[in-house]
């Protein structure tokens, strides 16, 4: 590599020889002696791609990082006692330091990272706590440092960032515990019209006065059930059965009210699907299939579901189409307004396309849909056969798709779907031999001898599709705890009229009990058939409100409003303690007492020490690179033709 320097250095040196040897005027040698040295540096970065080193001092080889925790939690862990006298210590040590010695720096984080000027100043009030080390360069070249923490941190710290440094701990004395209350769960049995149904519910909180919680099931403002829990001062976690009362057929929405003060208090709502007694079905094909024959088994096992005689007046919930002719049309005639048809290896078009999928095609979950969540065995399942595909049926909502992978792209073509069809609301399995998918192999990752069935899977899709449409209200909730911290997410269920897979638009607001406007928007949506569509909006502040919600279709305005309760954010406030078993696998505990003779041992070790930082800087060949070579060649030749050199 040596010889080749030389080399190239002797050419460099020999064409400035030329240059400098020409009969020109003293300015045009300058520049093309100028040019050529310009171009040969050019050319050795890019032929040698030089790296250069360097060393720098640190800006902060005089301090000592202590990262203190400003986050809410640390509030109850009796600063006054704990923390203050530990940081007014450390500020001792900084006035009494000289110029060569190591001295202390504070550094808050929590909500974000900030020095601290004066530490008497500092508030325990971010509502989370992230621990600076992803974006912190002087941690990153800190050797020692202290953290002033109970390190029940909002974010992941990898374990390596603490290697090869030597960390100290504030150890903080017992925690102050904050009461709150929170509903975790809540459903309901299944329930039917004239029955009476069960709402299981767990509830957990702490409380510090011996005083009793009142649970409370609320439909429209009327009291629907009342139950008192006395629990002792402390935490509890109880899990309840209350027992709701019969309802006529249709939705109902309950709000959940725990109520232990009126500063301690938590809500949910839940909608309530009261089913008929029976949902009536018939079966519809023009021979005898396998597909039928296995749905046939699969519908005798659910109670919910009672085959309709052919010659009853009662119209039909549910019809499953299983070949399409004249004859199957005519069976419309008997199904409810409300009602859905379900087609089966068919498709009610006049014209459909059919393809068969290759072996390495599989099925996929839509994303969103919440029946087929955590079923991943689908998608180890054998393609069908063959797929039909009609663009009669449009639009439509996927449920299941199959995925087609093509020579350079992919694609996705719908396998399960809903959809609206000549004013009745309609699910499509468009692909043969359904009864397959309950009996292929699927692969060695699944025992022959796993249970699964497609069909139960199938049916479960059909109940909710006939839940969503037994009723015209409107109800919209929220579907989750609400917290000001967080964005809120609402669950809408739309009147049975508004048609599937069209679009709607949400109108939407909030205000406050005072009357004023929190929050107005209009949200699109497509109504998706399933029973838990979601929506979210921003977070709003802690406190009482006031929602609510319209839709338009066909003229008609459906609308629903109701009380919003928003909790103020306590996550930091319910931390268990000090996070003692990851402090000790990073770091050593240090206290009050052991801070003077800790802190003359760091300033012996590191007195008048520089930290010294190497970088480097590799100059790598480019596009760029080449593009100012050939721009500085093409510069010199037109400025020796101008001097009439060429």
């Amino acid at each position: 590599m040596n010889w080749w320097i030389v080399l190239f250095s002797a050419v460099v040196i020999l064409s400035i020889i030329r240059y400098a040897t020409r009969p020109l005027a003293f300015r045009k040698k300058l520049t093309l002696i100028a040019l050529r040295i310009i171009q040969a540096l050019l050319i050795f970065i890019a032929f040698f791609e030089p790296v250069f080193h360097f060393q720098r001092i640190s800006s902060d080889i005089s301090n000592i990082p202590v990262l203190i925790d400003a986050s809410q939690s640390m509030s109850l862990f009796e600063v006054d006692s704990a923390v203050t006298p530990f940081l007014n210590k450390l500020q001792q040590s900084n006035d009494f330091s000289d110029t060569k010695s190591k001295k202390y720096q504070l550094i808050l984080f929590g909500d974000s990272v900030r020095k601290v000027t004066d530490f008497n100043k500092i508030s325990f009030t971010d509502k989370r706590s992230v621990f600076p080390s992803a974006h912190d360069k002087m941690l990153n070249n800190s050797n020692v440092f202290f953290i002033i923490s109970d390190a029940n941190w909002s974010n992941t710290v990898p374990l390596d960032f603490f290697s090869n440094k030597t960390i100290y701990y504030l150890q903080l004395p017992e925690l102050k515990r904050s009461p709150f209350l929170r509903i975790l769960s809540s459903e309901f049995s299944p329930s039917k019209a004239g029955s009476a149904s069960v709402l299981h519910l767990t509830i957990e909180g702490r409380i510090v006065e011996d005083k009793p919680i009142t649970i409370s099931v609320v439909e429209k403002n009327r009291l629907i059930t009342e139950q008192v829990l006395n629990e002792a001062p402390g935490f509890f976690k109880r899990t309840l059965d209350l027992k709701i009362p019969t309802a006529t057929p249709g939705k109902h929405l309950y709000r959940i009210n725990a109520v232990h003060s009126d500063s301690l208090r938590s809500s949910a709502s839940i909608l309530r699907y009261v089913t008929p007694d029976k949902f009536l079905y018939q079966l519809s094909s023009s021979f005898p299939t396998l597909d039928r024959r296995f749905l046939s088994l699969s519908l005798s096992k659910h109670q919910e579901f009672k085959r309709n005689d052919n010659e009853s007046r009662e119209k039909d919930d549910c019809i499953f189409f299983f070949s399409w002719n004249d004859t199957s049309a005519s069976a419309l005639k008997k199904l409810k307004q409300q009602g859905i048809a379900v087609f089966i290896g068919c498709l009610p078009c006049s014209k459909h396309k059919t393809f068969t999928p290759a072996a390495s095609d599989f099925i996929t979950m839509v994303p969103g849909n919440t029946i087929f969540v955590n079923q991943d065995i689908l998608q180890k399942l054998p393609p069908p056969s063959k797929i039909m595909v009609c663009p009669e049926l449009s639009p439509y909502t996927p449920l299941l798709s199959l995925s087609i992978k093509g020579k350079i792209t992919s694609d996705t073509v719908p396998l399960l779907f809903s959809t609206q069809w000549k004013g009745y609301h309609a699910l499509v399995f468009g692909a043969s031999n359904f009864w397959q998918l309950d009996f292929w192999p699927m692969s060695t990752e699944y025992s022959e001898e796993q249970a699964f069935s497609f069909s139960e899977l199938f049916l479960t899709v059909v109940k909710e599709q006939l839940y969503s449409r037994i009723s015209e209200q409107y109800f919209i909730y929220p579907s989750e705890s609400t917290d000001e911290s967080d964005s809120i997410s609402f669950s809408v269920s739309f009147p049975s009229t508004i048609p599937v897979s069209g679009k709607t638009d949400i109108r939407f607001s909030i205000k406050d009990m005072a009357g004023k406007n929190v929050l107005d928007t209009t949200i699109e949506t497509i109504n998706t058939g399933s029973t838990k569509q979601k929506f979210t909006i921003r977070p709003i502040a802690g406190g009482k409100y006031i929602y609510s919600s319209s839709i338009h279709f066909n003229n008609k305005e459906y609308s629903f409003s109701d009380s919003l309760y928003i909790e103020k954010h306590n996550q930091e406030l319910q931390v268990p303690g000090q996070n003692t078993l990851l402090l000790n696998e990073i770091g050593q505990p240090v206290s009050l007492k052991d801070i003077t003779l800790l802190t003359e041992k760091l300033k012996k070790e590191n007195s008048g020490a520089d930290l010294f930082i190497e970088d480097s800087i590799q100059l790598n060949r480019n596009w760029w690179l080449l593009i100012m070579i050939l721009a500085f060649l093409a510069i010199e030749w037109i400025y020796r033709r101008s001097a009439g050199l060429d």
